[in-house]
């Protein structure tokens, strides 16, 4: 049996993709203190690919030369997550300068928990979702993908049953807290399909979209899978 509420936020993606190629010419020293807000224990020095990882804030970030992300865990609620994020990629504006965007997408990952054990997950799925046959029978597991659309913005969504094993060794970065064993796993990427400048209230709009709709594409998930 499924419970009710709403999925919870388990990690967000926001990538953005340039243009053009960014120069990176100011050392990550800069950015990891404007990051973290204290110095470097050690001598860093700069490269072309900068990646920074935060413990205790449950976040990586990468800037490349064709892109740049930040990847977040253990998220209370989206106004946090949004926050985080643009904060971030504001500082990289700051010290670093973002060009012209290809792509903006952000990535999340939802799950509810379920009493019900896997292998009736799987059941619930087949039955409910792709109907019968020999093939579908045979399966031990599955996903199923959606490709949607969000006025001009790309949307592929992915769900399935999941367990906390599969969660932690294919997605997660850090050690979860509190997760449920089996859950209905949805993981909804939201992407922009044409040239965008970058600004913090463009970015700060984007995700709070992208969440949004993820979150009513989630719900129509369990509602589905209730019935």
């Amino acid at each position: 049996m499924l419970q009710g509420g709403c999925m919870k936020v388990v990690k967000a993606i926001t990538e953005l993709r340039f243009s053009g190629t960014l120069k990176l010419l100011k050392p990550f020293e800069e950015l990891y203190v404007a990051i973290t807000g204290e110095e470097p224990k050690d001598k860093l020095q700069p490269t072309p690919a900068l990646g920074l990882q935060v413990k205790e804030k449950r976040l990586r970030i990468g800037v490349e030369a064709k892109r740049c992300w930040v990847d977040l865990e253990e998220i209370p609620n989206p106004g946090y997550c949004v926050q985080i994020i643009t904060s971030i990629f504001k500082k990289i504006d700051d010290l670093i300068g973002i060009p012209l965007l290809a792509r903006v997408g952000v990535r999340s990952m939802r799950i509810e928990p379920s009493e019900e054990e896997f292998r009736e997950l799987v059941a619930r799925y087949k039955r409910i979702m792709l109907g019968t046959s020999e093939l579908f029978e045979r399966a031990v597991d599955l996903g199923v993908v959606l490709n949607l659309t969000d006025d001009d913005r790309k949307v592929t969504l992915i769900t399935g049953p999941m367990e906390l094993t599969q969660l932690k060794r294919d997605f997660l970065l850090f050690e979860p807290v509190g997760l449920p064993n089996t859950f209905i796993f949805a993981d909804m990427d939201y992407a922009t399909t044409s040239e965008t400048k970058y600004s913090p209230k463009f970015l700060s709009d984007f995700i709070t979209r992208g969440l949004s709709y993820a979150e009513e594409q989630s719900e129509k998930v369990l509602s589905t899978l209730r019935s």
